[in-house]
């Protein structure tokens, strides 16, 4: 089905008038709106969760050692900032299409640089939803509702784009992936323990490590 474009340029502006209405908020948690030229979106994500380091910490209790974990935030390392392309190409009788972006250059991004983002299910089970390659574009994809290359999966032929597309658009885009890209994505460093000495035991640390 096709859609005259002066209609779809018409429902874009209207996305991206709702989503500048919101910017602060965006902004606030790390989604900055780069570009908005019809039928292109393109959003700047600068991830603040920091790097956690994870390390033994060795205490002293009468003649035995106890082992506990000590936890740091490095706040000088933080996660990688990625760009995303919004494609609305067809909107919305085609659902948006998202890329992701190398910030330096806005070529395609590989997959060893994107956020291994994660989301919940309706079942409770954390699942990806960054995914390595699309069998159809051949590329790393968003795998969500909503997204172009979530519904045009073989993987998801029941859940059709045309008859559940109310309330998806751009600022249900940028907040899925603030949400399952940023915030569920935390950067850890485990520091390997040193040989543990025979009269040591292991306890909680304060923090609630073992």
């Amino acid at each position: 089905m096709q859609v005259d474009r002066k209609v779809c340029q018409i429902k874009f502006d209207r996305e991206v008038a709702n989503l500048r209405r919101q910017s602060d908020i965006l902004r606030g948690r790390g989604c900055y709106i780069i570009d908005a030229t019809f039928p292109k979106v393109d959003l700047l994500f600068l991830p603040n969760n920091f790097l956690k380091a994870e390390f033994p910490t060795w205490i002293p209790q009468g003649d035995m050692l106890a082992i506990g974990v000590g936890q740091m935030q490095l706040k000088s390392v933080a996660g990688q900032a990625f760009g995303v392309r919004v494609d609305m190409e067809g909107y919305d009788v085609r659902a948006p299409s998202v890329t992701f972006r190398d910030p330096r250059s806005w070529e395609l991004a590989p997959y060893d640089r994107l956020p291994q983002g994660h989301f919940r299910d309706r079942v409770g089970t954390m699942r990806p939803v960054v995914v390595e390659a699309h069998p159809k574009f051949s590329r790393p994809f968003f795998c969500m509702e909503g997204i172009l290359e979530f519904h045009d999966h073989l993987q998801h032929t029941d859940r059709e784009w045309f008859s559940s597309r109310s309330g998806f658009g751009l600022f249900y885009i940028a907040e899925m992936v603030l949400t399952t890209c940023c915030m569920s994505c935390q950067p850890r460093l485990l520091l390997n323990s040193p040989p543990v000495p025979s009269n040591s035991i292991w306890v909680a640390s304060p923090n609630g490590g073992m």
